[in-house]
């Protein structure tokens, strides 16, 4: 029962969060006593190796989160930044107070919590659900929903597809463009949509 209420969620989720939002997330002090299952501190680290310009930048980097995670040194619980923190709730400012103590943890974190987010590309998809389900078409499932919204997004893409003959297609695209034609994970009719 929870697989199929919570299912569609979980994949959701999963297509939507990336290994930078579980950095943000780890390296927030809000989060400090949150604990990072195996998984999740590998894809961190995976992280911190990509996003670094050496093999020696990244073990000084990972040796720093770590050392925040745990709050040893320069991290102790007694800096007036853990304090400072507790009253404001500003994560750029504690990485601020700690930029000065750290090698390359406190420039990435400030430089990660200073990145304004972007809404650009949730507020097209719902322009664009808006376009799809009008209240002409409000039989259509969520699934078909997606998947017309997916069809709309990247009709450029489809496109160029379209244009190249299979010879043309690298066994990468042909194994892909299989997938998809072979996956029918909705199993919707085309009464349900009518």
């Amino acid at each position: 029962m929870f697989r199929l209420i919570l299912g569609p969620f979980i994949e959701r989720f999963n297509r939507q969060v990336h290994d930078i939002h579980y950095v943000a997330h780890f390296l927030s002090p809000a989060n400090i006593l949150n604990r990072m299952n195996p998984s999740i501190e590998s894809r961190v680290m995976k992280f911190f190796e990509q996003y670094t310009r050496s093999a020696e930048d990244a073990y000084t980097i990972r040796k720093e989160f770590l050392h925040f995670r745990s709050q040893f040194p320069p991290f102790e619980s007694i800096r007036i930044w853990w304090k400072d923190f507790e009253i404001d709730k500003n994560n750029v400012d504690f990485w601020l107070s700690a930029n000065e103590y750290t090698q390359l943890l406190g420039s990435f974190a400030r430089r990660l919590f200073s990145t304004p987010a972007n809404s650009v590309p949730s507020e097209r998809a719902f322009s664009i659900q808006n376009l799809i389900h009008t209240k002409y078409r409000n039989a259509l499932t969520p699934i078909r929903v997606d998947k017309l919204t997916y069809i709309y997004m990247n009709t450029r893409v489809l496109k160029g597809l379209e244009s190249k003959t299979l010879d043309e297609l690298t066994e990468e695209e042909e194994a892909a463009l299989e997938e998809l034609l072979t996956s029918e994970d909705d199993n919707v009719s085309v009464e349900e949509d009518n």
